[in-house]
């Protein structure tokens, strides 16, 4: 590592990844559509800018001279971590505090003291306990709370259009392609329904979100005539909106690796609809296997693919996740629904906090950015749009 060429400008504004998956669907125009992941790991863009003065300006316009279209090692800021204690010259471990810590053996990382010119970089020799234990020792001490910050291979996406704001003031903006796969695990999670992952992570309601209503329609517009349009699927499709913002170091473990399990457009995933979509009318007793719901316009009978699952979300924030087999009118006007299984608990419309339609989705995109606040904060705008599948 004594010859790597690495990026020692820290940025000081928007920070941000932005993972692209590739997936191969195949979706007839009348639904059992098909979704086939293309990639292992995501190709992942890191996009940071600065503003750097005096000697600084001078020694990034030098490097990106002297380096340009060359590898550099990128210290990923949003995945790092801190020194729990201070350590000594000839260490050879790194004991660590809070942080993602996106470290593993082989890697490189760097210990950072915020001046670009004092930084240190080692290899990783194991993770034991939470600590690091490095190939050899450490050439300097650090103090605790120095960040330690994984470091990747990577080339600039492209070079940087430098303005001239002030003779020794330069604001910079530079995106990196990462050469090497981030070491994050895939999972979704632990709650399922049907064979398939839960959406359960905590919804950012700084921002609304959103459904719509869509279709799968062949338009045909001659310009002569009125157009002629023809619902191919013969239902209806949800889109789902939601801005997810995870706070600590857990919440933001947990949604990097959703998107990385979901991969894209690959892995269905069931998202509830969260609204009221129904009001539950009457007690249920825990072994019941039907519910009756306030009047709202559903049909009798079956229920079409994509509304025809609930979420039914408890006072507690606890859930019970049905399929509705049928539903009948009562003579009071109510719907009863019949459910696959019984309820398994009482229920009582007062400690019924939302009655949602679930629908099975996948990512509207394969492209996913995820902006960084801090290390341990970071938010995403999800779209999610309903599968045609009969799940």
């Amino acid at each position: 590592m004594a010859d790597a060429v690495v990026w020692p400008f820290p940025g000081a504004g928007d920070l941000n990844w932005q993972a692209e998956w590739l997936t191969d669907v195949m979706q007839p125009p009348t639904g059992g559509g098909q979704y086939r992941a293309l990639r292992a790991a995501p190709r992942v863009v890191v996009t940071m800018d600065g503003l750097v003065s005096g000697a600084d300006r001078q020694w990034l316009e030098q490097a990106l001279a002297e380096r340009g279209w060359g590898q550099w090692w990128l210290p990923l800021s949003g995945a790092g971590a801190v020194l729990a204690a201070d350590v000594l010259p000839l260490s050879d471990g790194l004991p660590l505090g809070d942080g993602l810590g996106l470290f593993g053996p082989g890697r490189a990382l760097l210990v950072d003291e915020n001046n670009p010119r004092n930084h240190e970089v080692v290899d990783v020799d194991a993770l034991v306990d939470g600590s690091l234990h490095l190939s050899a020792p450490l050439g300097r001490a650090h103090r605790a709370g120095t960040r330690v910050l994984p470091l990747v291979r990577a080339r600039l996406l492209r070079l940087p259009d430098l303005s001239r704001f002030t003779g020794n003031d330069l604001p910079w903006r530079a995106e990196f392609s990462l050469l090497d796969d981030l070491p994050i695990v895939a999972d979704a999670g632990d709650e399922h329904y049907r064979s398939h992952p839960l959406l359960s992570l905590t919804v950012d309601w700084s921002v609304d979100p959103t459904w719509q209503s869509s279709r799968m329609a062949v338009i045909s517009d001659e310009g002569v005539a009125r157009p002629f349009i023809y619902d191919t699927l013969g239902r209806a499709l949800s889109v789902h909106g939601r801005q997810i913002t995870a706070v600590g170091l857990s919440q933001v473990r947990q949604l990097l690796s959703l998107l990385w399990a979901l991969a894209g457009r690959a892995t269905p995933i069931w998202v509830a609809s969260l609204g009221q979509d129904m009001s539950l009318a009457a007690n249920a007793a825990s072994n019941a296997s039907s519910i009756d719901v306030a009047w709202c316009g559903l049909p009798t009978g079956s229920l079409p693919a994509g509304r025809r699952d609930v979420c039914i979300t408890l006072a507690d924030g606890s859930q019970l996740l049905r399929r509705v087999t049928a539903v009948s009118q009562l003579g009071n006007g109510n719907h009863r629904l019949a459910l696959n299984a019984t309820l398994g608990k009482a229920l009582a419309p007062a400690a019924v906090r939302q009655l949602a339609w679930l629908s099975p989705c996948t990512l509207g995109a394969d492209v996913v950015r995820i902006n960084w606040w801090r290390y341990d904060v970071a938010s995403v705008q999800l779209v999610f749009n309903e599968v045609a599948d009969e799940l």
